[in-house]
Order: structure tokens, then C-alpha cells, then sequence
């Protein structure tokens, strides 16, 4: 289950945080035997996020994965959804980091997932 995280320094309005968790739930699938239908996403907006020295608009995405996925595909998920949230939020790509966290071990579905 892919899981996503969105920390805005900007506030939000609900529609736009739905266009942005819609989007992100469509193009998973870029990320290899990620899909759409066990993909979480958490926007939280207003952030108090000081980067470069400053409170300038900003944002911080988090992306949890079980297992690993390849550079490649971690390259075009980073590329296409830093573009996309650029021009949503009006954020450049400057001012926004992004993490990928893999797991070997996973709980969902009532028991633990791991990779042996």
C-alpha cells in the first residue's frame, strides 16, 4: 500500500486537496505493483515549514512503499508530481523536498506483510 504525504505551508481549499489526492491515486501506478485502489494519501495543509531560511511557500511529500521500486520509476513519480503540484499550488519545485521511504514489512488487511 503505497502511502503519501503532503505537509503545505500554504493553506488549501477541500476541492484542490481532492483534485491533488485524486491525481496521486491515478498516477501511482507509475510506481511498479502500486495500485490505485490501496494507495492512502494525507494532505495536511498550513504547515509551519521553514526551509532555506525562510516561511516562503513550501511543501514536503513523503511517499512510503512496501517493498523496493527502482530509480526510474521513483525519477518519473518525483518529476511528474512535483511538476503537478508546482502548478497547483503555484509552489516551485525549489521549495519542495521529497522523501521515499521502502518497507520490508508491512501490516494491512489485518496481518503483517513481509518480504522474505
Amino acid at each position: 500500500m503505497p502511502y503519501i504525504r503532503i505537509d503545505c505551508s500554504e493553506k488549501v481549499c477541500g476541492e484542490t486537496k481532492k483534485e491533488i489526492c485524486r491525481y496521486i491515486t491515478e498516477m501511482i501506478p507509475v510506481l511498479p505493483n502500486k495500485l490505485p485502489s490501496h494507495t492512502m494519501v494525507c494532505f495536511e495543509d498550513e504547515c509551519c515549514l521553514y526551509f532555506g531560511s525562510s516561511f516562503e511557500k513550501c511543501l514536503k511529500i513523503t511517499v512510503e512503499l512496501y517493498m523496493h521500486s527502482d530509480d526510474d520509476a521513483r525519477k518519473e513519480f518525483t518529476e511528474k508530481l512535483m511538476e503537478y503540484l508546482s502548478g497547483k499550488l503555484d509552489i516551485p519545485a525549489s521549495r519542495m523536498y521529497m522523501t521515499f521511504l521502502e518497507h520490508d514489512h508491512w501490516g494491512s488487511g489485518g496481518t503483517l506483510r513481509f518480504n522474505k
